[in-house]
């Protein structure tokens, strides 16, 4: 695709992909300061044919004000603006939603960024989910849905939803997600789940608009392991080391090495966020998943994120816990 390799920046991205970004209208979850999907946005403010306009969501404005006022230096004719969004809880995602289509009447390009990461304590989200599903799918699932009046708009719309390689460390536990209340909680199982009900939303998600002849693409996106952004440095040295110790032990008893991703730096890491979001090359690969900015081999993937049926079951039973049903 293109020249583009794990070293690939963003800013790279844009300025190859720059047709693509121009006059368009993109939603952003998740872009505190020092996070990819910040540094995604300030990539794309800094296209020589830059965007319409930049939608960021989010929880506190504090933590986006730095980087809404990088973006207007890069280019302030670029309509730029923060709405309130806690993904933990769905009553502020309808409001955000709402909020949406006042600013605009198409989105082009949603990016589902936002995340939390192996919380090393129980706790469940408003509506009652585990922490993590709660954040990394559920409620993107529900904005997802509740924007697609804005989608179907706009021409050649996508959804770009990130994941991470920390799907391999848990398929989707469809009898206890909740983990049994957290009596048999595990921080790494329960982010394992959350990043593979990612990958599992957007193979649904694709096959759907797909099947309706939307013209909506959806890919899903393991940015690299970027030790410097903001998710990552919520967690401590000896929790990543003994996730890491672990991680090898359970390739050891497939009789595989476990070989830990180089890290990249986060101009590195917005870079497959951007092709998924602009290269035209994907529109034939609707449901891709992308890994250092190509598409991850099929072969190489979990066999349970390749599971229509899961993915399908995923899907409706999401629809029943936001109360919504979609496409």
């Amino acid at each position: 695709m293109e020249n583009f390799s794990r070293d690939t920046t963003g800013l790279e991205v844009v300025e190859t992909l720059k047709d693509q970004v121009a006059g368009k209208t993109f939603v952003i979850t998740g872009p505190s300061k020092d996070s990819l999907a910040a540094e995604a946005a300030f990539s794309l403010a800094s296209a020589s044919s830059p965007p319409a306009q930049i939608i960021l969501l989010g929880r506190t404005l504090s933590k986006i004000q730095p980087v809404i006022d990088r973006i207007t230096e890069a280019n302030a004719s670029i309509k730029t603006t923060f709405v309130n969004l806690d993904l933990s809880n769905l009553n502020t995602v309808r409001n955000c939603a709402a909020e949406i289509a006042k600013l605009t009447s198409r989105v082009d390009v949603l990016i589902n960024s936002a995340g939390i990461m192996a919380l090393e304590n129980f706790q469940t989200s408003a509506d009652g989910f585990e922490m993590q599903l709660a954040a990394c799918h559920i409620g993107h699932f529900l904005l997802t849905g509740l924007l697609l009046p804005l989608l179907k708009a706009a021409p050649a719309a996508r959804v770009v939803t990130l994941t991470s390689m920390g799907y391999e460390s848990s398929d989707f536990l469809f009898d206890d997600y909740n983990f049994s209340e957290g009596k048999t909680y595990n921080r790494w199982l329960a982010y394992g789940q959350a990043k593979t009900a990612n990958v599992m939303f957007t193979t649904e998600l694709a096959r759907r608009a797909s099947a309706q002849g939307l013209d909506l693409k959806a890919y899903v996106v393991h940015p690299g392991v970027i030790l410097s952004s903001g998710i990552m440095k919520e967690l401590d040295m000896e929790s990543l080391m003994k996730a890491l110790e672990e991680t090898k032990a359970e390739y050891a008893k497939q009789g595989i090495e476990y070989v830990p991703e180089t890290p990249k730096s986060i101009e590195q890491g917005c870079a497959t966020m951007l092709v998924a979001s602009l290269a035209n090359e994907l529109s034939s690969h609707n449901g891709a998943f992308l890994r250092d900015s190509q598409i991850f081999a099929e072969e190489e993937q979990k066999p349970w994120v390749k599971d229509a049926e899961k993915a399908r079951k995923l899907w409706e039973l999401s629809e029943g816990w936001v109360g919504e049903k979609f496409l």
